[in-house]
């Protein structure tokens, strides 16, 4: 996941959250609090938000499952994802900028990805 660190770099310049509001929002596990275009802009760079603002469904799997050595790992990600899916029929006000859809995305999965994820 060090591959992120640049993406996450890139999106709070364009978005103005700083290096503390990063670590504040994934030591509290309130990463809301960076913002819904924060979350978006990265969403949209790993192509997890496509270019239309919706979410992407198989890219999403390909992005995700490769992370998983253990089959039933792979098939709680690819259920996560199946679940979430339901964010793509939700009316959004930003078009295709991705911050509501990216909102509501975290919205679906934290608290499944908890489950599977517990917060150290």
């Amino acid at each position: 996941m060090a591959d992120m660190v640049p993406l996450v770099k890139e999106c709070s310049a364009e978005h103005g959250v700083n290096h503390e509001d990063v670590k504040n929002a994934k030591s509290t596990d309130h990463i809301q609090e960076m913002g819904s275009c924060m979350m978006g802009c990265i969403y949209k760079k790993i192509h997890v938000i496509d270019d239309k603002g919706l979410f992407d469904v198989e890219k999403s799997k390909e992005n995700y499952i490769k992370y998983f050595a253990n089959e039933s790992d792979k098939k709680f990600i690819t259920d996560l994802i199946h679940t979430c899916e339901k964010v793509n029929k939700e009316t959004v006000s930003d078009g295709d900028k991705g911050c509501d859809r990216g909102k509501l995305l975290n919205e679906c999965m934290m608290p499944l990805q908890k489950q599977f994820f517990p917060m150290r």
